[in-house]
């Protein structure tokens, strides 16, 4: 049995003796025995989402149990009572502060067959009462980040000096945004200001403004907004790096990365626009857009509205590339912002931009 489910067993223990009520002899506590019939990671693989306070990875398993309580009392009256309170007080437990705990399912499946008092000298009779008990343990991380053994496979060629290290995993939980600062570029006068949300229902961040400046067409001249991952110190700005993530847009318009973000005025961006269908990668330094150095255009394609897309970016030195769905869509190369910044989202004259989760890893 792995660490996590140890670990939620010992958890389920502690909601349910919570749950007990103070015992009429307290010489003869109950005592309570859980024994696991199913452990199942949540989520996926055990991952149901990222943490923002401390930032990392929430991990989880799921326990079908049945939990014995075991009653003891001094007689058979003072036992048939010490039974009705310790299954009352389970059973009338309310469903928000079981949920709380963790508890989902709370039924009572039998109770033991009534103890025959012995002959001789007095003893404490015993009876058990058996819970049904489904239990979700979700544990939160104590520290973001961590070194990963293995490279992602789209990143298997890069040339990096250190070992890989993964600082932002997951899907996004109704407090994502926290992780976050909205930058609306001045630029970006139509339609301000930008109006980032998160959706319970699709899981996701959305942006659902029109904001946008510049020209139309495959231009580099793109002003919008941007979604800003905040730094921290288990979390630094970053120069190399692959940027993961699963986007969507319900509308016609631009969707995608910023990267190497420095200030307002100094960035790389990855846009995708159905609305044009273009695919580009380009800068804004000391205030100007301009295209990369070499490459970084499809003036031909865009993306689908209404199709789930992984894409993934990598900026290793001075070349980038974008993935979408596994396949390399655009390459370029520049070398005027070699410095560690900021990432995020980024999209312009988009009001149907959807982002589900975000993987970043330092190269």
């Amino acid at each position: 049995m792995d660490a996590i489910a140890v670990e939620a067993l010992a958890n389920l223990t502690t909601a349910m003796t919570s749950l007990l009520p103070p015992p009429a002899d307290p010489a003869l506590p109950p005592s309570i025995l859980v024994t696991p019939l199913r452990v199942t990671p949540t989520g996926v693989g055990g991952f149901t989402g990222m943490h923002a306070d401390p930032e990392g990875e929430v991990l989880g398993r799921r326990v079908s149990a049945r939990v014995t309580v075991s009653v003891a009392a001094q007689n058979t009256a003072g036992l048939n009572g010490a039974v009705t309170q310790v299954t009352h007080a389970m059973m009338s437990a309310g469903r928000d502060e079981l949920s709380q705990m963790g508890i989902l399912r709370l039924g009572v499946l039998e109770l033991g067959a009534q103890p025959v008092p012995a002959q001789g000298p007095p003893s404490p009779l015993r009876r058990d009462i058996a819970f049904d008990v489904l239990y979700e343990f979700l544990k939160v991380p104590e520290e973001a980040g961590g070194v990963i053994t293995t490279i992602p496979m789209d990143i298997d060629s890069t040339q990096a000096s250190n070992d890989p290290r993964v600082l932002l995993k997951g899907a996004f939980l109704p407090n994502a945004l926290n992780l976050f600062d909205v930058v609306d570029d001045a630029a970006a006068g139509t339609a301000a200001p930008s109006s980032w949300t998160y959706d319970a229902n699709a899981g996701a961040i959305r942006q659902t403004s029109l904001i946008r400046g510049g020209a139309e067409g495959a231009t580099a001249d793109k002003p919008g907004t941007l979604l800003l991952l905040r730094t921290s110190p288990a979390r630094p700005a970053v120069r190399d790096l692959s940027l993961a993530a699963g986007l969507q847009s319900e509308s016609a318009g631009g969707i995608g990365f910023v990267f190497r973000f420095i200030d307002a005025g100094n960035f790389y961006f990855a846009l995708l626009d159905s609305r044009s269908n273009f695919r580009l990668m380009a800068k804004k330094v000391g205030g100007a857009f301009s295209v990369l150095d070499q490459g970084g255009l499809d003036d031909v394609r865009g993306f689908t509205v209404g199709m789930p897309m992984q894409v993934r970016l990598v900026a290793q030195e001075n070349s980038f590339r974008l993935r979408i769905d596994g396949v390399t869509v655009l390459e370029g190369e520049d070398s005027d912002i070699d410095a560690a910044g900021r990432v995020g989202f980024m999209t312009r004259n988009c009001n149907g931009a959807r982002f589900f989760d975000m993987t970043l890893v330092r190269l």
